[in-house]
This record gives C-alpha cells, structure tokens and sequence, in this order.
C-alpha cells in the first residue's frame, strides 16, 4: 500500500482552500479508499470483548457520538475494520452491522453493502431518515454539523466558518432540495395525530397568536423523530385524494420562499385564524402497505401553514395540534401551488415546530 490518509493529521487547517477541499472531498476518499481502519482509543482489549454484549465499551464508544465519524461509518467498503485502543481488530462493518445499527440507528442493510444511489433507492433511505442518523451527533463547531452531512447527500458547496451552524444547515438543505424531490426534508419536528379531538391550537381563542416558523430544520436534531418517514410519488398523493397529477412535480427556491405544488385544506378548527394543512408526499413508515406509492391506509405527513399576505404565500406555523382516531376526513382538498416562506427571526425552533399525521 502506497498512501495512508489520516484525517486528525493530513488536513493542513491553516489553509481554507485546503480544508474546504479536503471537506468536499473526504467521503469520496473515504468511498475509494482500499482499506479503511477505525482506530477506537476508549475501547480497552481486556474485559468484555464481545461488542455485542450490553454496555460493551464498543457500544459505549464516543465515536458513534461525533458528526464527522457518521460519513467515516457509511462511506467504506463494508469489510473496514475496527482496531481497539491495543490495535487489536474487534471486526469488521460487515459483521458488526446489527449491533451498528442498535446503536446509530444507519440500517444494518446499508451497512453490509456499498453506499451508493441504488442502494439508498432500494432501502427507501428518506433524506430524513439519512438526517435522523445525525440528530444525536455532536461536533466542536457548530457549522461542523452541516458540513459533514455533504457527503451523504453528495453535495458539495463553499465551507464557511464564522456563518453559524442554522445558516449552514439551510445552505445544506437547500442544494437537497435542488437535487432531490423527497418531501421528507420538511417533515420535521415533532408529530401530532390527526384527525381526533382538538387539546391545544393557539388561534383557538380570539386574540390568540400563531407564530411563524422557518419552513427548514435549523439543525439536524429536528430529525430525531422523522427516521421512520418514507417518501412516496406525487402521482400516488395526488390520486389519494382524487386530484389530476402535477403535471411538472417540482419545487424552487424564490426570493420569497420555496414554490411547490400541494393539496391542501382548510384545518376546521382554526376559527380564529385560519389555519391550513399542506399534505407532503411522504409517509410514516410501518404504517399500512409497504408499497411505497400505496398511498391508502397509510398515515401521510402535512405542515400546519397559516396564509400570508397573497394567495400563495403561506408560512409554517407552531402550532400545538394533539390528534388521535383513525378515519377518511373527508375534507375538501385541493392542489394549490404554494410559496412557503424560509427566513424566520426564530433561531432555534426544532422543539416547538409541529407537523401532523394525517390518517387516511
């Protein structure tokens, strides 16, 4: 073997140009990398060395717990290899991939074949679900958190320190958005049940006020819950609800907010405010069929949006929706194309925002 690439080490950080590039480029180097080898310095050879019992040091590692080491994980051949804090090997990806997968979440499946387009489309890996792997992960700067999520979206884009981690993370999720049509980007936050009795709407009461809340996650912690969404076709939500199909599904950014095309109805208990429910092409997964176009019987996920000045400009909302019961609503829906507005004054709002499960 000629080259050996260490990533504490063979990163002249001084430089941006070099830093930015190794950045763009390391989960390809990682991809075609002959060997890859994890060296786990808090994992002790003594003692318990099965990986796979509870509480092993292997579980415990703080390597499962960085941003950086999330692309490190998936970007090998499957056959890289875990060396403990003796450089004795523990075992490969390969055949530690369900108790990987206990403890990040990342499909053991993925974990046992190469990272590759075809093998996301096969598992149906969501593009909130490949952020839901992140959510608990933590790095030392905070644009960090963005920026080692490139290379599983195969994005790549200018490194910019000192922009703040919200405003990475957007800059992130925007080039998703101009490369993929998975609704799952947005269907993030917390989620209620609907329909069933109304508890809590802030617009129930006259007076009542229903903040405005930025259409994109501000980290990728607002996907802690949204690992089990799966997206579906325009088409299959589009005949779900008895609507023609669209005839060019796509979504932009404009100077106002990103422009899609959604059904959309009018929430009955927003006296006060009207309040509207747009219907994301994207599903809960376990729910119903595993066709993922079999769109019946299955819980589909919508944003609670409040209108904004014009007819097509509307803004994600905070509101508290607890929902329960399982039946066809029967609302009047229609496909409204929509300019949902990005920029917000709120920074930090993964906790508040809420999505909704609408059982169909």
């Amino acid at each position: 073997m000629e080259w050996i690439w260490i990533d504490t080490c063979c990163i002249d950080k001084a430089s941006s140009a070099e830093l930015s590039e190794a950045i763009n480029s390391m989960f390809a180097w990682y991809r075609d990398a002959q060997v890859c080898i994890v060296y786990l310095a808090d994992v002790p050879t003594l003692g318990d060395p099965d990986p796979r019992a509870p509480d092993s040091p292997f579980r415990r590692s703080r390597w499962f717990t960085r941003g950086w080491t999330l692309q490190e994980l998936v970007a090998p051949d499957p056959h890289m290899v875990f060396l403990s804090r003796e450089w004795v090997p523990i075992g490969r990806r390969a055949k530690l991939a369900d108790v990987i997968e206990e403890i990040t979440k990342v499909d053991a499946k993925l974990l046992t074949t190469q990272y590759t387009p075809a093998a996301l489309e096969e598992l149906e890996t969501s593009v909130a679900r490949r952020m839901s792997w992140a959510a608990s992960r933590q790095t030392t700067r905070a644009e960090d958190r963005a920026y080692s999520l490139m290379g599983l979206f195969d994005i790549h884009m200018p490194i910019l320190y000192g922009e703040g981690g919200a405003k990475a993370f957007t800059r992130l999720q925007m080039e998703i958005i101009r490369r993929s049509p998975d609704h799952t980007i947005f269907a993030w936050g917390p989620h209620a049940l609907l329909p069933g009795p109304m508890r809590n709407l802030a617009s129930a009461s006259p007076g009542g006020d229903v903040h405005s809340f930025p259409l994109l996650a501000r980290s990728p912690t607002a996907f802690r819950d949204s690992g089990d969404l799966h997206a579906v076709s325009t088409d299959a939500l589009t005949a779900r609800f008895n609507l023609p199909p669209i005839a060019f599904p796509e979504y932009h950014e404009t100077n106002h907010g990103v422009r899609i095309q959604l059904p959309i109805f009018m929430l009955p208990w927003s006296h006060y405010m009207p309040l509207f429910c747009a219907v994301l092409a994207c599903y809960r997964r376990g729910a119903g069929s595993d066709d993922p176009d079999a769109c019946a019987d299955t819980e589909l996920i919508g944003l609670v949006l409040r209108k904004m000045t014009s007819d097509t400009a509307y803004a994600r909302t905070e509101a508290q929706l607890y929902m329960h019961g399982a039946a066809n609503m029967g609302y009047t829906t229609k496909l409204h194309t929509l300019v949902l507005r990005e920029s917000c004054d709120i920074e930090d709002v993964h906790a508040s925002v809420q999505d909704i499960y609408i059982q169909l």
